[in-house]
């Protein structure tokens, strides 16, 4: 194998590779030789058929494969041989055979940066802690009370009003004809819940038992189910029964859901406090720990992989939006390039907003780097006992689809390192955590669950900054949204 370097700039690495034809031929015959062990043709015992037969039939085909096993082989080799970690899979292109026979290919790669990870017991962190107070038991309570109310039946002349909760039958058509996902008997709907598109709950406000009416519902233009959207539809719905919110004491509520005191349920939400404040301190730490690991190196980023967190990041902000290519990456500020001349808003993103979420998906690749490499200086990884543990908990959240589930994740190896990933991130934050003294301070509740505008940046967290984002290109997101039919959904429930 000869090796040629024809680019080495920052972290890309490209090498004109040729492999020499008589190296080629020793590996084709040796194949063709380990294949005639197996080959069965007429007049010939295995393993006795001539070489040159087998060329004859067979060497096309084998060539190829030959070539594949070769350039692959030689890639990993020149990659060991040069100390190289490739950030992504390399890429073979421009493969030529020369007129000697000799096999030319191009590989480029882009390698993983040095990473000199800095003094960990050095890192300042601070955990934010809150009491539970009394009061905060009295939200719990109340809004339990107020989730799960208690209904009595309505009298037969009760006039149905929001808040009450009607059992109905309704069919919805289209042009005359029941649609699919229209249609429910005995189904349960709380007037003012929102959970139907606007105007079905209104519709029933003033009926009665046994009232029997038509709505005409017009579904929203951007209203997921592509054949209903802007439709006009008929409801014909009978109104089965009427159930009203009813009055109850505390006690009776807490013997109706179960628990023997007021006491006992008090303790029991003060125990989800406690978990749930004891999750949010976690997050804050772990966050701040990112955030100090991305200030504290600085090396350049394989930008491939940017490029992925980038479109992830889309991904995540529009993934109810259409299926909608995403917008083509910021250039760099230095960038001089005819295309960063021409760089201009993209209908669904401006130029400053992906700059933002360039400067996020670059923090996430810094810090992810940041992580392995500390995983891998100390030996971190997960266990198969801590990943067989993990695949059963997941297939325990899809009850009676257990077993189904745990087979697809026993035999896809993608969807257990997307199980993998966190699990090794939380063990690698948690040795951290052992090696830096972590100071803590008392809170009130509010700023426990405060999230900074800086930190919401950065990680993504701002849910209302995100919805702003999208509204201000609904119009252009709406047009280049592509038609076809949404499965699996109820086609009256609101989005």
């Amino acid at each position: 194998m000869q090796v040629i370097e024809t680019q080495n700039e920052g972290l890309k690495r490209q090498y004109k590779v040729t492999l020499a034809a008589g190296d080629i031929s020793n590996r084709l015959d040796s194949r063709l030789t380990e294949l005639s062990r197996s080959l069965r043709l007429p007049g010939f015992r295995p393993g006795k058929v001539p070489t040159s037969l087998m060329r004859q039939r067979y060497g096309n085909a084998v060539y190829k494969e030959v070539l594949e096993d070769m350039a692959r082989d030689s890639s990993d080799e020149l990659l060991r041989e040069r100390h190289l970690r490739p950030s992504r899979q390399p890429q073979v292109s421009a493969s030529t055979i020369e007129k000697n026979g000799d096999f030319v290919y191009e590989l480029a790669v882009e390698i993983l940066p040095e990473i000199k990870v800095m003094d960990l017991s050095t890192l300042d962190l601070t955990r934010e802690i809150a009491e539970i107070s009394e009061s905060d038991i009295d939200h719990a309570f109340e809004e339990f009370s107020t989730r799960f109310p208690k209904y009595d039946p309505a009298e037969s002349d009760h006039v149905a009003a929001m808040g009450d909760r009607v059992i109905i039958d309704f069919t919805g058509k289209l042009n005359g004809t029941a649609f699919e996902g229209g249609t429910a008997t005995d189904f349960s709907l709380d007037l003012g819940s929102g959970q139907f598109v606007p105007g079905f709950e209104e519709g029933l406000v003033g009926s009665k038992i046994g009232d029997q009416r038509t709505l005409e519902i017009k579904f929203p233009d951007d209203y997921k189910a592509a054949h209903l959207a802007g439709q006009t539809t008929e409801f014909d719905v009978t109104v089965k029964q009427i159930n009203v919110k009813a009055k109850e004491s505390p006690a009776e509520m807490v013997a109706r859901v179960g628990f023997e005191t007021v006491d006992s349920l008090r303790d029991f939400f003060k125990d989800q406090l406690t978990k749930e404040f004891e999750q949010q301190s976690r997050t804050k730490l772990k966050i701040k720990l990112l955030d100090q690991l991305n200030v504290q190196h600085d090396f350049p980023l394989p930008m491939s992989m940017v490029e992925d967190e980038f479109k992830t990041i889309w991904a995540q902000l529009f993934e109810n939006e259409g299926n909608v290519p995403p917008p083509p990456l910021p250039p760099k500020q230095d960038d001089t390039s005819d295309d960063a001349a021409k760089a201009e808003d993209h209908p669904m993103m401006s130029l400053a907003q992906q700059r933002e979420y360039r400067q996020i998906a670059e923090r996430r690749v810094r810090v992810g780097l940041v992580l392995s490499e500390i995983a891998r200086l100390n030996q971190i990884t997960v266990s198969d006992g801590e990943m067989r543990h993990a695949m059963r908990d997941t297939a325990q959240n899809y009850r009676g689809q257990e077993k189904r589930i745990l087979d697809f994740l026993q035999k896809n190896p993608a969807a257990q390192e997307r199980l993998r990933g966190p699990i090794l991130e939380e063990k690698i934050v948690n040795f951290i955590f052992q090696l830096t003294k972590v100071k803590e301070t008392k809170v009130s509740r509010d700023e426990l669950f405060a999230v900074e505008e800086e930190v919401s940046a950065l990680t993504d967290k701002n849910e209302e900054a995100a919805k702003d984002k999208k509204a201000s290109a609904k119009s252009a997101k709406k047009s280049a949204k592509p038609k076809g039919d949404a499965k699996g959904d109820d086609a009256v429930a609101d989005e």
